[in-house]
Parts: C-alpha cells; structure tokens; sequence
C-alpha cells in the first residue's frame, strides 16, 4: 500500500550542532548525489537514508516518491514494512555484541536464553527424541539451528 502522509519536498537533515573535538566533519553531497538517482537507476519509487552516529542522526535524505500515482515525495515521516531486513538488522547488532565481547559465535544459545538448554527435535514421522547438541548462536547466524518459523 502507498504511503499517503503529508507531501513534503525531498528532505535533508544536517547535525545541528556544531561540531566537537571528538568529531569528524563529514561531507554527504556525493551520497546525496547518488540517493537522488537511485530510484531512476534501479527502478525503484523512492528512497529515504538515514545515517545515525553516536546515537543521533547524522545525515537523511529522501528522494523519489512514496506514492507515485499521486507524485507523493518521499518524507522522513513516511512508515516502512522492512520484513526480512530485521535479520540483517539483528545480525548487525549481534555482532556489535561479539566485537565488544559480550556475545560469543560459539556459545550455546542456551547460554543466554536458559529455555533452549533441553532442545528436542523431530525425528521420522512421529518421534521427537533429544538434540544430540545444542544450537550454537553461529547456527542461528546460518540457518542450522533446525528452527522453522
């Protein structure tokens, strides 16, 4: 379904702020650049970008349209269904995790979720008999921890 919100010019959002010591004066015309062709380039309606740094956001900006019948602009308040991209988004989190070194790829899953110690699975038609190990969080990152949806 089109998103119907309020029309709006394609937006830009820039830091506020001025910049701190600890920061980096970034420049995103040439990202702006591109962002403005990618709906022609890969056919797609709109595109909105949002770069956050440090907990705030650094740069958005939006281009093409959310409602191309009605040459509705895509805007920052537009509401997006993202389905299967929240495995993406998990997976970067988790190895936020990994890299700081509060989450280990070999664990056992069990480890941090206690409900997955006494794993079972499907055997034959009708038998469920015990795992004969238990799921790794590295199985969840590869599809092989046998869980279905």
């Amino acid at each position: 379904m089109a998103h119907r919100g309020r029309a709006s010019a394609p937006c830009i959002v820039l830091p506020s702020n001025p910049p701190r010591e600890d920061t980096i004066a970034v420049s995103f015309s040439n990202l702006e650049r591109l962002i403005d062709n990618i709906p022609q380039m890969c056919g797609g309606a709109g595109i909105d970008c949002v770069i956050y740094g440090k907990h705030k956001e650094m740069f958005r900006h939006c281009a093409g349209y959310s409602d191309i019948e009605n040459r509705a602009p895509v805007s920052s308040d537009a509401l997006y269904n993202i389905y299967s991209a929240t495995k993406i988004i998990t997976c970067v989190a988790a190895m936020q995790l990994v890299e700081s070194g509060q989450l280990v790829l070999t664990d056992p899953v069990h480890a941090y979720l206690p409900e997955f110690r006494e794993m079972r699975v499907k055997l034959g038609t009708f038998s469920i008999v015990p795992a004969k190990r238990p799921i790794k969080i590295v199985d969840l990152f590869t599809m092989f921890a046998g869980l279905s949806y």
